[in-house]
């Protein structure tokens, strides 16, 4: 069904997304070079966003290059362990790369930012309007939105966030079973200011 989004405010607590064991992992796993499989898929590869679903690591794709291509790339999440801990990802892990067409908001194209699995299972991602033509400089923000996949990647819902925040980032209460309580991460985009945490509740009209 439909949802809007009610903001409940500031998270009151820092949001660590890596340990340090975590860093040291991916210190330790930084790529040498970029994977061929991928290169010729997605010529301006920027990765963004990535989860766990059942056997599968989902890679969020962000098409805010010249050429928009958002995407979900597919690796195997055997495979893939299995590489890490050889200390390299191999061309074996991937099992697909599926384009995905978000659309626009206010004229400005959507690209895909993070991705995130509720409690009961659903695929959501965030994605940003950012009127920019690379990857890597920043553009003005017109907004952006919240939506979900179907199992087979498309966006069966959109729900867009007040105001012309910039979210590149998504978490779900793992608490909540309902899948109804949420984190964003704003980017500022701004050195002098620090990025927001807001939670968020998903509220069905």
């Amino acid at each position: 069904g439909r949802h809007r989004l009610r903001a409940s405010g500031p998270c009151r607590h820092a949001v660590r997304t890596r340990t340090r064991a975590g860093r040291e992992v991916l210190a330790r796993h930084r790529p040498r070079r970029r994977h061929r499989a991928l290169d010729e898929r997605l010529p301006e590869l920027n990765l963004e966003g990535a989860v766990v679903l059942g056997e599968s690591i989902l890679l969020a794709q962000r098409g805010n290059g010249a050429s928009r291509s958002n995407a979900i790339v597919v690796l195997d999440a055997a495979t893939t362990k299995d590489g890490l801990s050889d200390g390299a990802v191999s061309a074996a892990s991937l099992r697909d790369v599926v384009p995905v067409d978000l659309g626009s908001l206010d004229d400005v194209a959507l690209s895909m930012t993070d991705l995130a699995v509720d409690a009961t299972g659903r695929l959501w991602f965030s994605a940003a309007a950012e009127d920019t033509r690379n990857t890597y400089e920043d553009g003005a923000c017109v907004g952006s939105i919240l939506g979900r996949f179907d199992e087979r990647f498309r966006v069966v819902e959109v729900m867009r966030i007040e105001g012309r925040e910039k979210v590149e980032g998504v978490a779900f209460d793992p608490n909540d079973p309902s899948g109804a309580s949420a984190v964003l991460v704003v980017d500022p985009d701004d050195p002098a200011r620090s990025a927001r945490c807001l939670r968020v509740r998903l509220v069905g009209d």
